[in-house]
C-alpha cells in the first residue's frame, strides 16, 4: 500500500551483495539502493 509523507520523512532502503566476474576474476560487490518517499526519486550505489 502506498502512503504519502512530507518531504524528508520517509525513505526505503535495500542492500545486498553478489559475486560477479570482472577481468576474468570473480569478485564480490555490495549494492545499496534508496528511494525517497515524497519524490519517489531513487539512487543506487556500488560500495
Amino acid at each position: 500500500m502506498r502512503f504519502e509523507t512530507d518531504p524528508g520523512q520517509q525513505a526505503q532502503v535495500d542492500w545486498g551483495s553478489t559475486a560477479v566476474t570482472i577481468g576474468g576474476e570473480k569478485v564480490r560487490i555490495h549494492v545499496f539502493t534508496m528511494v525517497l518517499g515524497y519524490s519517489r526519486r531513487g539512487t543506487c550505489q556500488r560500495l
